[in-house]
């Protein structure tokens, strides 16, 4: 099943079952956004539409240059100091700037943390 995980002016970010899908509104093209375990529970797109980003175990970063990567357990930057399963569950996303999102992980867990993420840079750092 299909899922909105957010909408542009000419994008929709859509999940189905733990594939992401950036999809083209005038054309329906979908481009592959990766996949997460489990099903993404959020999503955002860039302002320029350059990027989007997706949420659920770990976070995902499309690119309209068509590559992506992830965040996530075993992918997150050497020079993050994480605890185990402390960026797993994020279960919200909201810009802050143009190119940087803040990611909010499970605010019922004891692992709750807020983390900002620089779209352009790539730097991950608690808040």
């Amino acid at each position: 099943m299909e899922v909105t995980l957010a909408e542009s002016r000419n994008l929709r970010l859509v999940g189905e079952f733990e594939n992401v899908f950036v999809v083209e509104r005038a054309t329906l093209r979908r481009h592959d956004a990766g996949e997460h375990y489990g099903d993404a529970a959020v999503g955002i797109i860039g302002p320029d539409e350059s990027w989007a980003a997706t949420g659920g175990e770990g976070v995902i970063v499309w690119r309209r240059t068509g590559t992506f990567e992830y965040l996530r357990r075993g992918r997150i930057p050497a020079h993050v100091e994480l605890q185990p399963g402390e960026f797993y569950a994020v279960t919200n996303m909201y810009l802050i700037a143009p190119a940087v999102i803040g990611i909010q992980i499970d605010p019922e867990s004891r692992l709750s943390s807020e983390w900002v993420l620089d779209i352009e840079t790539g730097d991950l750092r608690p808040v």
